[in-house]
């Protein structure tokens, strides 16, 4: 009993009460292992909180501390059971989407952005905020997993989800980005159309870019793309 109340408390985040990264990796392992051998989808969601150190600035970190734990509580109550809803560090959070296609899993993260964007938080002192997040999804490899490889299959993963959400901040925040030409359908014949994001689909308050709407991000974006080899961990 005893050495089970310390293995819980190694895995899990004090603030929020939510799983932390040792407990990220414990949830791959016993989970993700099965379901990437039964040719099951998982998807990474990394998730930042926007503009989370001037929020602090502003109102403190006792407030910044609610708001951790409020935006944490909506990530828990809006995924399903077999799901994983991780505090990685400071205003980062990572969700695993387990035997998920990207399609719905797009869905999922987005009504989780809608809900963080509407639902006010209370900060105590009579005041309340709104905090907004940024997402991106990435598929983790489908290829045979053990416990010798699944941590780097996570990691690659949430590697690249990690770009994507940078994608997400450095276009306006307050959306989900996914890479959608991992989604198309091969078999349909290609048709000619105007170039977007590098095939990136994103969302917003007000739903989902069109091609026509991304031009204005595009030279920006494609900009952002070429540097990731070189991206750093700085956000805002």
């Amino acid at each position: 009993m005893e050495k089970e109340r310390h293995r819980q408390l190694a895995v899990t985040d004090k603030l929020t009460n939510i799983k932390n990264r040792n407990g990220l990796y414990e949830y791959a392992e016993n989970k993700l292992i099965k379901s990437l051998n039964a040719d099951k989808p998982v998807i990474i969601a990394m998730c930042d909180i926007d503009k989370f150190k001037s929020f602090n600035d502003t109102y403190g970190h006792d407030a910044g501390d609610i708001v951790l734990q409020h935006v944490a509580k909506i990530l828990k109550d809006n995924v399903r059971l077999q799901d994983g809803v991780f505090r990685y560090g400071g205003e980062e959070f990572v969700l695993i989407l387990n035997g998920i296609e990207k399609a719905e899993a797009y869905d999922i993260a987005e009504q989780i952005r809608s809900i963080v964007e509407n639902t006010p938080c209370d900060i105590g002192n009579g005041k309340t905020a709104n905090a907004t997040i940024s997402i991106g999804l990435e598929q983790v490899a489908a290829q045979r997993a053990n416990k010798s490889n699944i941590y780097s299959l996570i990691d690659n993963a949430k590697s690249q989800a990690d770009k994507l959400l940078y994608v997400a901040k450095e276009t306006g925040r307050n959306k989900v980005v996914f890479n959608k030409s991992e989604m198309l359908d091969k078999s349909a014949p290609k048709q000619e159309k105007p170039p977007d994001i590098a095939g990136l689909e994103m969302s917003e308050n007000k739903g989902k870019f069109t091609a026509s709407e991304l031009d204005d991000y595009q030279e920006s974006a494609l900009d952002f793309i070429n540097k990731f080899k070189n991206f750093g961990n700085e956000r805002t």
